[in-house]
């Protein structure tokens, strides 16, 4: 069965609980400052997930930014789940995000979170 990614714009008791197991599984160093709600509440920010088996395993916020040039989807923030690691679901996402933002007419970029390092980012990041 195929990981789904779908854009969130509300979350069920379910969906919630899933997004907080994934951010309790992120690296120290990567941020969790802003609250789930605070995510969704950014008309700038879309919070991407993953779903395999009705559960949420992966999910990326990706801010919008538009200027007189060019959209911009930036991916802020990126974490799959512990137990599904390794098994591609973060290279899914982020091949769909571009597939996605390219049909929104827009670019996909990534920022680094301040005191990571390019290399503990998964390879697919870092090219």
């Amino acid at each position: 069965m195929p990981v789904i990614i779908e854009n969130l714009t509300s979350l069920g008791p379910e969906d919630r609980t899933d997004i907080e197991k994934i951010r309790n599984d992120a690296p120290q160093w990567l941020p969790t400052d802003q609250s789930i709600d605070e995510w969704l509440s950014q008309p700038s920010q879309k919070l991407f997930a993953g779903r395999f088996n009705d559960r949420l395993i992966v999910a990326a916020l990706i801010t919008e930014i538009v200027t007189e040039e060019e959209k911009v989807w930036n991916l802020t923030w990126l974490c799959v789940r512990k137990v599904t690691r390794d098994r591609c679901v973060g290279q899914r996402i982020v091949s769909e995000l571009k597939r996605i933002a390219k049909e929104a007419g827009c670019s996909l970029s990534i920022t680094i979170p301040n005191g990571a390092e390019v290399d503990q980012l998964p390879s697919y990041l870092r090219s």
